[in-house]
């Protein structure tokens, strides 16, 4: 922050703005970027870029602050000629005392501008000068107030309506979508057994075919379905409670164990326990039986 001025009128009233200078432009557009609603004491004010101000209404008298009270009037004359040789004074005073400012008048907007380039901040008496543009905005600022409200409820209105969309929705699954769920969000209750009519029980069965050509350990079947199909296997998913239970429940599959390993394969692929296989098929036929009545 370099410098801020109130600027005043000529009977000593401010003029209802302020001027705040930052050291970079980069400065002055954070301030405008995140005091977007501000407040000084009670009242809200409106923030905008000055250059843009007087850019739009650019003006032939220029307000000097920070004025030292003992420079006279053609000191700061004195002071201009190098901008303008006819500019024009004057010093407010109160109770026949300066006011700690002055307003001068040039020839043109285009002289105005050249003071500030050249004077800005250049010390005189001691104190170095405010030069700006005489120009303001007053004649916009409840308009832009009424349209930054209209903004800002919108936004409000905004965040309301997505915080009660969270409120009301269900959980994520944690790791998001997964085939065999309508969407990304958990189900409330525990799924139910996959249908074995459904298409979505012919899909995975079809997979698990082509995924099990040949008897292989079971415990590989979730690392190979990921790398194969590009989806993360979970049997929970499909209301199952193990692996083994899934597995046994794809009528192209059997199961056998070896020692305490579970090994799935085509069925009548053969190994350790083709009996153990061929009996739960029958067991899964039997159950369909019983389903289908």
């Amino acid at each position: 922050l370099v410098h801020v001025q109130v600027p005043f009128d000529r009977s000593g009233r401010t003029r209802g703005f302020g001027v705040v200078e930052f050291g970079s432009a980069e400065g002055a557009a954070a301030a405008i970027r995140k005091l977007e609603h501000p407040e000084v004491r009670g009242q809200k004010v409106i923030l905008r870029d000055d250059a843009a101000v007087v850019g739009a209404k650019p003006s032939n008298k220029l307000y000097v602050g920070n004025l030292s009270p003992s420079v006279s009037w053609q000191a700061l004359k004195d002071h201009m000629l190098v901008a303008d040789s006819l500019a024009h004074p004057t010093i407010p005073e109160s109770g026949g005392q300066p006011m700690g400012f002055a307003l001068v008048e040039f020839r043109s907007p285009t002289a105005a501008e050249n003071a500030v380039r050249l004077l800005h901040n250049v010390n005189l008496d001691g104190r170095p000068l405010f030069l700006r543009q005489d120009a303001e905005s007053s004649a916009t600022d409840e308009v832009d107030l009424a349209a930054k409200r209209e903004q800002l409820a919108k936004k409000l209105q905004l965040m309301s309506q997505l915080t009660s969309w969270v409120e009301m929705a269900p959980p994520l699954v944690p790791w998001g979508w997964s085939e065999g769920s309508s969407s990304c969000w958990a189900p409330t209750q525990e799924a139910a057994r996959a249908d074995r009519r459904s298409f979505a029980f012919a899909q995975l069965c079809a997979r698990m075919e082509q995924l099990v050509p040949s008897r292989m350990d079971a415990s590989l079947v979730p690392t190979n379905y990921e790398r194969m199909f590009g989806h993360r296997f979970d049997y929970k998913v499909h209301g199952y409670t193990s692996l083994r239970d899934l597995l046994s429940d794809i009528p192209s599959l059997q199961l056998d164990t070896q020692v305490s390993r579970l090994f799935v394969g085509p069925v009548g692929s053969g190994g350790g326990g083709g009996s153990a296989g061929s009996a739960t098929k029958r067991e899964r036929d039997e159950r369909d039986e019983r389903a289908d009545r």
